[in-house]
This record gives C-alpha cells, structure tokens and sequence, in this order.
C-alpha cells in the first residue's frame, strides 16, 4: 500500500512538473488563493492580540462601580467577608476615587476592581455573591461600568465568527474557481478519459489520479505562498504603524483549507464524469460540449466571412462564452466592490463623531447654553453640541405626508386618514429647535429654505429627507404635512406587534389630534440611521412628546489625534464637570476605540485582498481561451481547406474578440453599477455616519474595466496567435521533410 502510495504521488509529481505550461494556470490559482487564506488567517491572530493589547494597556481592572454612596462604600470596604467569602478572594481594589460636591453635603465613591485568575468566570461569581447587596443599599444612583478588558474574550468570540465567515466565503468562490478551472481541463480531455473508462478506470482511479495532481500544486506552492501572505500581513500593520505578533496557526489553516478546496475541486467534477456512459465520453472529444465542428453546424458560406461567421460561432458556442465571461466578471466585481467597500469603510471612521454625551435627564438641573464655555475648555475638547429627542414610537405619534412627496420605503404605510389618502410613518425622531440648534444646523448641512428664520415660528418645521442615509422624500419648501399628538387609548389592542403591524394597530386603537405644519427648510445629507429628525417649534415639541423642550442631552466631540490615555483623562474631566450637577451621567457613545480600528488596517486588509482576487482574472480568462482554441484548431484546418485565407481568419477572430469583449464591457459596466448601489445602500445602513451618497469610485472602475476589456480581448487575440505559431511550426516541419 505504501509503495503503491509512493509511486502514485511520484508519477503526479512527474507529470505536474513535466507539463509545467498545462499546469501553470493551476499552479497560479492556488497559489493566490493559499496567499488569501494567509492574510486573513495571520490578520485574525494578530487582531485578537491588538484587542488585548487595548485592552489591557489602558485599563489594570475589569469593573468599575460608579457613584457608590457611603452606605454602598462602607458596607463593600469594610465587609472582609466581600473578599474572603467561601475561602477564597476573587477580586483585588486597584483603587477608589472620592467625588465630593461642593454645594450638597453628598460624597460619592467610584471604586475599580480586578478579579483574579478567569476574569469572565470570577466576574458571574462576583455577580451572584455581591450585587443583591449592592442594590439593597442603593439609592438607584449608581451604575455597573465592564471594561473593555472584562469584555476582551466577548471581542475575541465576535473576530472568531466573522473569521469563520471570511474564510466560508473565501472558500466557496476559490471553490467556484478551481471547479470551473478543472472542469476546462477536464473536457479538453474528455476523449482521453473516455478511452481510461472502457479499459475499466473507475471512479477510485480516476479521482485518484487528479487528486494527486492538484496536492501536488498545493504542496509545491505552500511555503512560497506562506511566506508572501506573511509579507502581506506584516505590510497591514507596518502601514498603520501596529505592531505584528507571528502565530502559527495560519500555517496550518493555509495547509487544511487549500486540501480541502483542491479536493473538492476533483472530486465533484471526476463524480459527474464517471456517471456519463464511456462511449459518450468518446463522442464528446471532437466538440467538448460547447463546440462544434463546422461539418456538424448550420450551413455555412466562406462568403459570410468575416462578420457573419463570428457573429454564429459566438451563438453556437454561447454556453462556454457564457460560463467564461460569468467567471471573469465575478473576478472583477469582486475587486470593484472591495474597493468601494473599503473607501467607504474609511471614511467611517475618518469622520469625526461625538464621543462622549452628557445626560441630564434624570436630576433637576438641565443643560445652558454658557456651560459649554466650561466644557470647551477641557484640553482635547474641539465641539459641543446640544440634543435632545424623542422617538416618534415612544411618543406614540406618527406624520402624515402627502404620497407624491414619497419615494419608495419600506418605513411608509398608504392609508387614509379624514376620508384622504396619505402616507404614514413613525419612523421619525422630535426635536425642539431654538437658535443654537438652527445655527448648528445651518452651518453643518446643506439644506433648502430658511433654517434660521423658523427659530421661534409657529406650524414651521424642518425636516431631514433621508432614512438609512437614503433619501426617502420628496418634500419641498412650502409643502404641508400632519403631525400626531396622542390623546388617549380608545380600545386596547389584542396582541402587541412592531413594525408596520404596530403604526397600524395604533391608528386603530388610539385617538390623535393632527396639526399642519408647513416645511420651512429640507436638509440633504444629513446622517440618518431609521428615524428622520424633524425639528418642532420648542412648545409644539413639549405638546407632541410630552417631554421638556429643554436640552437634556449634549455631546463632546474630541480631537481625533488624541491618545487612548488623553482620551481617558477627558473621559474624567467630563466626570468631573457632570458631578457639579444633580445627576448627570457620562455616556462613551463608542464601543471601541478609533485608533484600535485603525491599527487593524481593515482598508488596508480589503484592498489587498480585492487586489489578489483580480490576479486570477487573466488565469481564467488565458487558460479557458488557450484551451477553447486548441479545440478549434480542426475547424480553422477545415476553414482553411475551403478556401479561407489567413487575413479573413485572423478577421474572423478580430471580430470575435470585439463581440465578446464589447458585451463583457457592457455587462461588467452594468454589473459593477449595481454592486456599488448595493455597497452603498449597504454601508448606509451599517454606519450611520458620515452618510454616503451614491458615487461611482472612479478609480477602481477604470482600472477594473481596463483589466476585463484586456483580458476578454488579449485572450482571444493571445490564444490565436498561439495557434498560428502551431500552424507555422507544423507547416515548417513538413517543408523540412520534403513532404
């Protein structure tokens, strides 16, 4: 058995090696698809440890209790059995913090805790023993805070899924690609496997055969595969100036993953083989499926060339030209949407959002405007803007709007309302709108009307026009619409829905009172996630959300070069300022870090992976035409035979590779329009900032359409003139013979 193992593996050897031009394009394939595998698997390893380095480097404790009172603080401190309960210590005090507010005799404890040993583990036992406790002496003021080092292995499970999800789909299209790769070698040599089966090559043999081919290819291509990846990887972090940790790992993930794609890229086409009759395998070696012969064709004129002819052949062997330029086009969609992909990404996180936001709901002070004097002057502070909201749901309010002032959403449910019909939709947030806000507005926004002049206005709004970043109305300035106010439950509803079902159950059930409002100005461009902010007069507001039309709610915006550690001194000036007054929290709106995001390089990351995946565009492309030609060759023969001269031929083929490139241009044109609307529509939903208009990335469109119109036209052209350079050869040979 080993011998025979042996010497099966020492003839693949020979005849990959051997043949090393009808191999290449697999030796290529594999090639860049082990350097895929690579990148992502030695970016994963390397991400997780970026996690923990962030987590760790500015954080020595897993938990914080904030705002303890005294009786919460004492009881804790004092307590030894807090920290010797059932015999063992969980936990240590990295250290405590005292607030003491200068007008109210109130001192409050913020205290930071590392557990011991497994951080997730002693965190639940922590939890069960201690926090009844706590709340038993609260006074509702204070809050449990995790630090990103008591949630770095919810992070590290979160990058394991969506490595998983990489490496799937990865998977799959390197699948697509080596299946379709095999299966163009493998009806080149139909004939030659139909003459194995009838002298008894079964299934085992033949699958055998290939399989130890491509294994082969992979070994071969492995190290220098692993060591380009490597580079790769190295050259991610190196751009954004991270460090890079070597796991080895990836090694192994490379090695299993290309097995198993090359695998199952013989196997399932050698399984489809094997079930078609040997004598169908025999007949099959003059057109392979796709081509004809002319002698088994329509009647054909040599008059018809060279326009004619081109245009038929294309026809009769469109199910090859279809699968040939399907593959192509996948290749180069897959680059273009990357690529955009990836712009977009960036621009996410270059856009500089709020970061912190002071909450003043829950205590009897509210937010002024000259407070913000005091909160510009914290080093490292650049912005302060006020907010305050109200969804339209929670208010139990909805719009009504005219259906011509619509566009097409999910978010609007037709009906009629006062014997009208109308569009409704409660997918909307409300805010008062004073002078400060108009002004931020104004400056921020590009917008029609007069922001500034409905300060103050009654039955004026303004009103954004997007959902999702997607504009979604119509409305101008001077268009009318109604606003809701809930009055009370006529009946209460037989089961709770959400949704649509929801906005409908409510204009059942409930009573409202409408009030028109003209739109005094639209803006465009504004974020958005799924609610439209419109902008109430300050009374209306109050009338319409039964909330204050004060200002609760301001948000810090940070200079985006600062530091983890500056960004953390800010945190606590924050704290610091929000202790003056009753009850106001301090609220990081980011769940990590920008400079963590930035250190992963994922534009980087994408780029170059969208990059590799382009290389094997010319592969498919050369080594499916190369072969194609190969088949014709008897039908160029015949042609030739028949009177044809070589400047028509070379014509003929001229014009072929003008079709085909021209409808490839076409459809990728198409194509790419379409997937950079999908991205785009798919990146407005995901990050609600900075909002993205629909806009074609230039670049990587050229580049992409410059690639495929080469490679549709080169191919063609290419495998032409190696046929011709056959044809010389053989022609010279006979001279020489004197035949």
């Amino acid at each position: 058995m080993k011998e025979k193992l042996q010497t099966t593996i020492t003839y693949a050897a020979k005849n990959v090696y051997g043949h090393k031009k009808e191999y290449l394009p697999f030796m290529i394939a594999v090639f860049v698809v082990q350097i895929i595998f690579g990148v992502i698997s030695y970016c994963y390893f390397n991400n997780n440890r970026i996690d923990y380095q962030y987590a760790s480097q500015d954080y020595d404790y897993h938990l914080e209790l904030q705002n303890l009172n005294t009786g919460q603080y004492y009881s804790f401190i004092n307590n030894d059995e807090y920290s010797t309960r059932e015999g063992d210590s969980i936990y240590e005090i990295v250290k405590v913090i005292e607030k003491n507010r200068n007008s109210v005799n109130n001192t409050r404890f913020d205290v930071y805790i590392r557990f011991e040993g497994s951080a997730a583990a002693n965190f639940k036992r922590f939890q069960k023993r201690y926090f009844s406790d706590l709340e038993a002496d609260s006074d509702g003021n204070y809050a449990v805070v995790h630090t990103p080092l008591l949630d770095y292995q919810t992070q590290v499970s979160v990058n394991r899924w969506v490595f998983v999800a990489a490496l799937f789909l990865t998977g799959l299209i390197a699948l697509y690609l080596m299946l379709y790769l095999f299966r163009i070698r493998l009806g080149r040599f139909t004939f030659v496997y139909g003459i194995y089966s009838t002298f008894g090559a079964d299934f085992r043999r033949l699958f055998v055969h290939s399989f130890w081919e491509l294994i082969v290819i992979a070994l071969g291509t492995y190290v220098p595969s692993c060591l380009v990846s490597l580079g790769l990887s190295k050259l991610i972090y190196a751009l954004s100036g991270a460090p890079f940790h070597l796991s080895f790992l990836p090694f192994i993930i490379i090695f299993v993953f290309s097995i198993l794609v090359t695998s199952l890229a013989v196997l399932l086409p050698i399984k489809g083989l094997t079930r078609v009759p040997p004598i169908r395998q025999l007949m099959a070696g003059d057109n392979t499926h796709t081509v004809s012969s002319p002698r088994c064709s329509s009647e054909r004129s040599v008059r018809s060339f060279p326009n004619g002819y081109a245009l038929n052949t294309l026809i009769r062997t469109r199910k090859y030209w279809i699968k040939l330029i399907a593959s192509g086009l996948l290749l180069s969609i897959l680059f273009v949407g990357g690529v955009d992909f990836a712009h977009l990404y960036k621009a996410k996180l270059d856009y500089n959002s709020p970061r912190y936001a002071l909450d003043f709901t829950l205590g009897s002070d509210s937010y002024q405007d000259d407070m913000a004097d005091t909160l510009l002057s914290i080093n490292g502070v650049v912005d302060v803007t006020k907010k305050e909201e109200t969804s339209a749901v929670l208010a139990q309010s909805h719009m009504l709007v005219s259906g011509s002032d619509t566009k097409f959403s999910s978010r609007f449910y037709s009906t009629r309302v006062g014997g009208q019909a109308c569009k409704v939709t409660n997918s909307l947030v409300y805010s008062p709108l004073d002078e400060g806000k108009a002004q931020f507005l104004a400056q921020t926004y590009a917008y029609d009307g007069d922001i500034l002049g409905a300060v103050g206005k009654e039955n004026q709004i303004v009103i954004a026009d997007g959902l999702f970043n997607t504009s979604v109305y119509r409305l101008k300035v001077g268009d009318t619409v109604q606003i809701a106010t809930f009055l009370y439950a006529k009946e209460k509803p037989e089961t709770y829905e959400t949704g649509k079902k929801y906005l409908r159950q409510q204009l059942a059930c409930n009573e409202y009172a409408y009030r028109e409002y003209t739109v005094a100005a639209v803006i465009h461009g504004m974020p958005t996630g799924d609610q439209t902010p419109v902008f109430l007069p300050a009374v209306d507001y109050t009338v319409v959300t039964k909330q204050s039309n004060e200002y609760q709610t301001v948000e810090v915006y940070l200079d985006p070069s600062l530091s983890d550690a500056q960004i953390k001194e800010v945190e606590n000036e924050l704290r610091r300022f929000a202790y003056q007054y009753d009850q106001v929290s301090v609220t990081d709106l980011f769940s990590s870090a920008d400079r963590k995001e930035n250190d992963k390089n994922y534009y980087a990351f994408i780029l170059i992976l969208a990059c590799l995946v382009l290389i094997l565009s010319p592969v498919v492309w050369m080594f499916s035409q190369i072969l194609f030609y190969m088949k014709r060759e008897e039908e160029f023969f015949v042609l030739e035979a028949m009177g044809v001269t070589q400047r028509n031929l070379r014509k003929m083929v001229l014009r072929e590779a003008l079709l085909v490139t021209g409808v490839t241009l076409v459809l990728y044109s198409l194509l790419s329009l379409f997937v950079i609307y999908v991205i785009y529509r798919i990146a407005n939903f995901l990050f609600i900032y900075p909002g993205f208009s629909f806009q074609l990335p230039y670049v990587a469109f050229l580049a992409g359409l410059v690639i495929t119109g080469l490679c549709a036209f080169g191919s063609i052209y290419i495998a032409y003139q190696l046929y011709l350079k056959k044809k010389n050869r053989l022609v010279r040979l006979v001279s020489e013979d004197g035949l």
